[in-house]
């Protein structure tokens, strides 16, 4: 076996553990809320506290691993670790903003995320970013399509793994199985999800606490970190614009068909905007691979050279810095309270 095989099946060993153990706990109550922070104290005694969610745990998570799959896909093929980071840093300082105020538009809402609107966005301005690093760059030029594959890798698996917050959370939920067509309702007989807690937006959006719904989010997030894994081995083949069109055209759409099994609110009418954006993303997508210019065609792709970029101090600071942003980002909530006593026990 080959150490780029190896590297595959580990990491695959490695993240459908951690997603089966998600899908087994975190639909139970005790899982939204991470930590409770007291703030204020309050005339009875009590505090007022600020609750920290598993939401923005797991969003750090897999943007840490999202982050470590990238800086080793652009390491292996010969990609310097320095314009990684800057390329990267770019991104997220453009992307993250994005994530609320796209949310926003679209939903109505002010208290709320989507990470499948920023990463349309980011999608969007990836090659113009390149451009301009090249522009400004004396001494390296980086190839369009080889980071526009490395970077829709990493996202494809990132996003994978990050449904397990929305489980959390219990937001992007499916339709109730009852309600759901015969095959789907034989489908999912066994594996369906029953979220439990009020302050979960399933059950104070939809009603549905307590309510067998269609496991949209389990079922995504494994479509998309299998998707990842098949195109890490495209990669590693060498065949990179495979790989870009694979992980892309799956991301994208899987969204437009998996929102039919949605029953959260995703703005009006049947055709949601984010379906939408899901058609121009895979449009780009093809007219990336056919106009932006690469010079990397069967390259030998090398993970051993990538894995070795996560040994460097500022590989590891910059992962750690970005997952503790995205934690107290994402994770500090808006929409929930809490009230704690203190006292001797």
């Amino acid at each position: 076996m080959s150490l780029n095989i190896l590297f595959i099946v580990s990491i695959a060993i490695v993240f459908y553990l951690y997603l089966f153990i998600g899908f087994k706990s975190l639909t139970a109550e005790n899982r939204q809320i991470l930590a409770v922070v007291p703030t204020q104290k309050k005339d009875d005694g009590t505090w007022e506290g600020i609750n920290f969610t598993y939401y923005g745990l797991l969003m750090a998570n897999s943007l840490a691993v999202a982050l470590a799959v990238f800086f080793i896909l652009m390491g292996s093929i010969g990609i310097p670790i320095i314009n990684s980071l800057v390329f990267m840093f770019i991104m997220l300082m453009v992307s993250l903003p994005a994530s609320k105020i796209i949310a926003r538009v679209v939903e109505k809402k002010q208290y709320t995320f989507t990470t499948g609107g920023a990463s349309f966005f980011g999608f969007l301005i990836t090659p113009l970013v390149i451009y301009l690093y090249n522009l400004l760059s004396e001494r390296y030029h980086m190839d369009y399509i080889g980071v526009l594959t490395c970077i829709s890798i990493a996202y494809c698996i990132g996003e994978g793994l990050g449904r397990l917050s929305c489980i959390s959370f219990g937001c992007c939920y499916g339709k109730p199985l009852k309600a759901s067509p015969t095959i789907l309702q034989n489908i999912f007989k066994r594996f369906n999800f029953t979220f439990l807690g009020s302050t979960k937006k399933i059950a104070y959006e939809g009603g549905l606490e307590g309510v067998s719904v269609i496991p949209i989010q389990g079922v995504t997030a494994l479509v998309y970190v299998t998707g990842g894994l098949l195109a890490i081995l495209m990669f590693t083949a060498g065949q990179l614009l495979l790989a870009f069109l694979f992980a892309i055209l799956l991301v994208y759409g899987w969204r437009l068909i998996s929102e039919f099994l949605r029953a959260d609110y995703r703005g009006e009418g049947k055709f949601s905007a984010y379906q939408k954006l899901s058609i121009l993303a895979m449009g780009f997508a093809v007219l990336y691979a056919i106009f932006l210019p690469t010079t990397i065609v069967g390259i030998n792709v090398d993970i051993v050279v990538g894995v070795r970029y996560l040994k460097y101090n500022l590989v590891i600071l910059f992962i750690g810095i970005t997952w503790l942003t995205i934690f107290l980002y994402f994770g500090k909530s808006n929409v929930t309270g809490a009230t704690v006593r203190l006292f001797i026990k």
